[in-house]
């Protein structure tokens, strides 16, 4: 499968604390412009029927309240919904629980996609070895599918993605998002030897392969 990376070429990625019921998160943010209208952007990230065509199979109750489970991924529960404007729920991982939002706005070129996601620090080991780049380089990863749907109408089989990122045309890609994971991090006042390390982590888990 060959993808053109350029919906992350102009993405805004910003990090800073946040809180929750008394506990440290950190809170990601990614803004990109996808090359379709808002209602149809808005039907390809909510609609049970679209979802599998870029991400993953999906089940569930896809309205306010409801829940959702994707295959062999993330469940939640919806919190809020404000069609086809924005919404927010729950995002459970591997025992982990944290907090999305997505916000749509009609842009120059597109539609622009504010994801924000929020996670607990914990006891930091995670965010130490990996930084905020093993969330981001994810959501960045599934953004490039759903532009290449969204643009070509195309139905994509997500485990082409997941080998895709760890082929040798993905390489770069994978790096430098990782890298700009960096440094949004560092933005945020970590210390960039840290950080950089990170990233060459995170590079290293996407890809199978070693920081070049």
């Amino acid at each position: 499968m060959s993808i053109d990376p350029q919906v992350s070429a102009h993405a805004i990625r910003e990090l800073r604390n946040g809180e929750r019921d008394g506990s440290a998160t950190k809170i990601a943010s990614i803004r990109i412009t996808l090359p379709t209208g808002q209602t149809d952007l808005w039907g390809a990230i909510t609609s049970g029927d679209r979802i599998p065509d870029w991400f993953l199979p999906i089940e569930g109750d896809l309205e306010l309240g409801g829940s959702f489970q994707t295959e062999g991924n993330a469940g939640g529960k919806i919190l809020a919904c404000n069609a086809p404007n924005s919404f927010a729920s729950t995002w459970e991982f591997g025992g982990q629980l944290s907090w999305i939002r997505v916000d749509l706005s009609r842009g120059e070129d597109g539609t622009e996609l504010l994801l924000t996601h929020e996670a607990p620090i914990g006891d930091g080991e995670f965010w130490k070895q990996y930084g905020p780049g093993a969330t981001g380089v994810g959501w960045e990863l599934a953004f490039l599918a759903l532009s290449v749907y969204v643009d070509q109408t195309t139905v994509l089989d997500p485990t082409d993605v997941g080998l895709w990122s760890q082929s040798a045309e993905a390489h770069p890609y994978v790096q430098n998002v990782a890298a700009a994971w960096a440094d949004a991090a560092i933005a945020d006042g970590e210390d960039p030897e840290i950080a950089r390390a990170a990233a060459a982590n995170t590079y290293a888990f996407y890809t199978g392969a070693a920081q070049e």
